[in-house]
């Protein structure tokens, strides 16, 4: 892993990853932006609760300590968009 790191903001939407796929890292999911790149989440702090969210359109701001494939992503702060969600299901229905 680089020591280099960057604080970004990205928004996308949460996507599972394989078993196999989270790497030494142990990443369970990751986030897949808008125009396809994808950034495992590191399983630590804010990072494990995005794992409950998976398939939500998110806004999330942390540090890229990869900028390669595998892109690492570290979560400081995350916001869930789920103004979405409330188009297709509604609870009063």
């Amino acid at each position: 892993m680089s020591g280099e790191q960057e604080q970004i903001t990205l928004k996308g939407y949460i996507v599972a990853l394989p078993r196999h796929a989270g790497g030494e890292e142990g990443a369970r999911a990751a986030l897949r932006t808008e125009d396809g790149l994808e950034y495992r989440i590191l399983p630590k702090g804010m990072g494990l609760d995005l794992a409950a969210h998976i398939n939500a359109r998110v806004e999330v701001t942390g540090l890229v300590r990869h900028k390669e494939d595998p892109r690492l992503l570290q979560v400081r702060k995350y916001i869930v968009d789920d103004a979405f969600e409330d188009d297709w299901y509604d609870d009063n229905s």
